[in-house]
């Protein structure tokens, strides 16, 4: 997973669950965080159901999901037994179109910018060390197009939008630009046919707005990014 590798190459400790596990390394590593005292895990949809994660601090959603029941199961992993608990979900302008669904659900969320971020300095710290780790850029050439191929496939009955900027994408993935062909360094794509959906241009400042939690029943503090809510239960400070 390249995001777990990359964040604990910059010193960040997380754990992760994703498909290609091995059911022993995912039953490890999910005895490892709910055991743990404060920690970060990074999971996809192999840890949608099934498991049970007690006092979760922060839910952070990057990539919504198609059925926003299964939203509303995520955030539902934290603020649980009369504990406070918060949510942030990553939108980008295009795909504002999500709120509708989740209003329908009679869910609202409040919009909050991320301030206090030297985004240039970050996209280029990372856009170095994955340059100059091969496994690293491998593997985020794989993730992009991965990441692509599945935006793409729903982003017309998700989002209401074309597609995602793979060039755009490419650089959240720490890479110049969109690599030609799975695990290619050098061979690079040129203009991208999508240039009218998802924009992940962090070094421009165009993917800083997250939306927060705003009412419903739950317990969820109404605030912004980084501003934490009581942790509750034990002192447990964790993020999923």
């Amino acid at each position: 997973m390249f995001y777990e590798r990359l964040l604990r190459a910059i010193g960040i400790r997380v754990l992760a669950l994703y498909g290609a596990m091995s059911q022993d390394r995912r039953t490890s590593t999910f005895f490892q965080f709910v055991e743990a005292t404060s920690g970060i895990l990074l999971a996809t949809n192999v840890a949608s159901r099934g498991l049970d994660f007690p006092a979760v601090h922060w839910i952070v959603q990057f990539d919504p999901p198609l059925d926003p029941k299964e939203y509303i199961h995520r955030v539902g992993r934290t603020a649980r037994a009369g504990l406070k608990g918060e949510a942030l979900t990553f939108l980008d302008p295009s795909e504002t179109s999500y709120l509708d669904v989740l209003r329908d659900c009679e869910l609202e969320l409040k919009q909050v910018e991320i301030e206090d971020v030297d985004f240039d300095g970050l996209q280029k710290k990372i856009e170095d060390m994955v340059n100059g780790n091969h496994e690293l850029n491998r593997e985020a050439c794989e993730g992009v197009n991965a990441f692509v191929k599945g935006y793409n496939s729903r982003a017309n009955t998700v989002f209401n939008n074309h597609g995602v900027n793979r060039n755009q994408a490419a650089k959240s993935f720490g890479l110049a630009t969109f690599p030609s062909y799975r695990g290619s360094m050098t061979d690079r794509e040129g203009d991208d046919p999508f240039s009218s959906g998802r924009n992940f241009d962090r070094n421009r400042g165009n993917f800083r707005n997250g939306f927060d939690r705003h009412e419903g029943n739950g317990g969820f503090r109404r605030e912004g990014w980084g501003r934490g809510g009581g942790r509750g239960g034990r002192g447990r400070d964790r993020q999923f």
